[in-house]
This record gives structure tokens, C-alpha cells and sequence, in this order.
């Protein structure tokens, strides 16, 4: 398997695929003093998946969690009912693994931090 990715500012921009298949990414800063996110991914077939974030409420820093996720088709409707995920968990963690208690650093996903996270997105169907 082989990959060439494409780097602009330091973030990956378009990921081509060994079979010439291009998939583009797209960024965004929804958050004042945080580094950029994805905000758009675009697959070689034309879908288009787009993610929202909100700042998370109470963090000691600078910290945002995905919470909208909608997947267009080529045509640019809808291609799976849009997904919203709250930025608190009662008592636990929120959809996108952020504790809403923040007992320390291990808790937030920053740039000071130097943890990452990984998000897979398919459309099954």
C-alpha cells in the first residue's frame, strides 16, 4: 500500500492513493489559542464529510470537542442523518472521550499536551 501525502503549513492537505485516488482535508481554528482541527474531508468518490467542534466548557485550557458530523454524498445532500454529540458526559466522558471533571492534563487533547487523537469515518451502505 502505498500513500503520498501532501503537506501545506505542516498539516496534511490531500493524501493520494497509490491507484491515484485523492482524499483532501481541510482545517479550521473554531477556538482562539487551540491549533487547527479537520473541519472537512473530501474522498476521492466526491462525499464530503464536514465536523463542528465546540469549545469545552471549564477547561483549564484551550480545548474543543467534534460535536456535529455530517456526510454528504457527491450530489452535496445529505447521505446519513447529521450526528450532534454534547460536549458533557454526566458522570463519565463524552462521546468524543473528553471528561467534563478534567482531573488533569491526560484529559484534554492540546498542543501542549502532545496527545492525538484518531477518528475513522465511513459511510456503510
Amino acid at each position: 500500500l502505498t500513500a503520498v501525502l501532501e503537506l501545506e503549513d505542516g498539516l496534511v492537505r490531500k493524501a493520494t492513493a497509490g491507484d491515484g485516488a485523492v482524499t483532501g482535508l481541510e482545517y479550521g481554528r473554531p477556538l482562539a489559542g487551540h491549533g487547527p482541527v479537520i473541519t472537512r474531508v473530501a474522498s476521492p468518490l466526491g462525499a464530503v464529510t464536514e465536523i463542528g467542534y465546540e469549545e469545552i466548557p471549564g477547561s483549564p485550557v484551550p480545548a474543543l470537542a467534534a460535536t456535529r458530523l455530517r456526510t454528504l454524498d457527491d450530489r452535496g445532500e445529505l447521505a446519513a442523518p447529521e450526528q450532534r454529540m454534547n460536549v458533557w458526559a454526566e458522570g463519565g466522558r463524552a462521546y468524543t472521550g473528553a471528561g467534563g471533571g478534567f482531573a488533569g492534563e491526560d484529559d484534554v487533547f492540546d498542543q501542549r499536551t502532545g496527545f492525538t487523537y484518531t477518528t475513522e469515518v465511513s459511510l456503510l451502505g
